[in-house]
């Protein structure tokens, strides 16, 4: 039986001309013109296009984990859309009760994604591992969730560091 599953939803990252992977964290205006110094984004052959963004997506997924009943472990990495909304999604369903790590590797968690985070993991009764490797969180988010008493591992990124990582696709 499955026991961890980590998904890696493919929505956060650009290219530029010359094949340095970049967070998609900023928003990206096509109109702008680059600086001099810098080449347009792109898409990585429809990476972003291809994402995992919303919450409506990932319900089929939801309703398959809510079978699977030595699942403990869950990874939504580098997730490109509201970590509140799909947290809150993902409280409503019997699985989450489950799960002892909750892995936002590369993801983000702003402030308005807080309140709905919080509550979720107040009701992941077994979580004791947010694994936040890579992910964006800002000073709020991050404040609330070492108030949870949570062991939190891996280096988050506050929302203005840029850092860079490679992706493949095959």
């Amino acid at each position: 039986m499955l026991q961890r599953l980590v998904l890696w939803t493919g929505g956060m990252a650009v290219v530029n001309e010359e094949s340095d992977v970049y967070d998609a964290f900023e928003e990206m205006d096509p109109d702008q013109e680059p600086a001099d110094d810098e080449p347009p984004a792109t898409s990585v052959d429809g990476f972003l296009e291809d994402g995992i963004t919303s919450v409506e997506q990932l319900q089929p997924l939801w309703e398959h984990l809510d079978r699977l009943e030595r699942l403990s472990t869950l990874g939504l990495c580098n997730f490109a859309g509201s970590t509140g909304e799909v947290a809150v999604a993902m409280a409503a369903h019997p699985f989450w009760t489950r799960i002892e790590t909750l892995d936002l590797t590369r993801g983000r968690v702003r402030a308005a994604d807080t309140e709905g985070l919080l509550a979720a993991l107040r009701n992941a009764t077994r979580l004791k591992t947010l694994v936040v490797e890579q992910a964006q969180i800002d000073d709020t988010a991050l404040a609330a969730l070492l108030d949870l008493g949570i062991e939190l591992t891996g280096e988050p990124r506050t929302p203005f560091e840029q850092y860079r990582f490679v992706v493949t696709r095959e």
